[in-house]
């Protein structure tokens, strides 16, 4: 699996995470622009979540490649 696949991966699984269009993820963008966090009302805990989402796509991914 290259980056980009990883990358849209991520995104869409944060995406369907916090019910956001998975497009408003770029490499450049800001977690609390993007979750727009006075409409969400998401906080430290749900930057933790977005942690603990890739980390568990990581794993995932790494173990069925290897």
């Amino acid at each position: 699996m290259d980056r980009t696949e990883l990358t849209n991966k991520v995104n869409e699984a944060s995406g369907e995470e916090f019910e956001v269009d998975a497009s408003k993820f770029v490499p450049d963008a800001n977690i609390n622009d993007t979750l727009d966090t006075d409409t969400l009302d998401t906080d430290s805990l749900d930057v933790a979540d977005v942690f603990a989402l890739v980390e568990n796509l990581y794993d995932y991914i790494n173990k069925n490649i290897n």
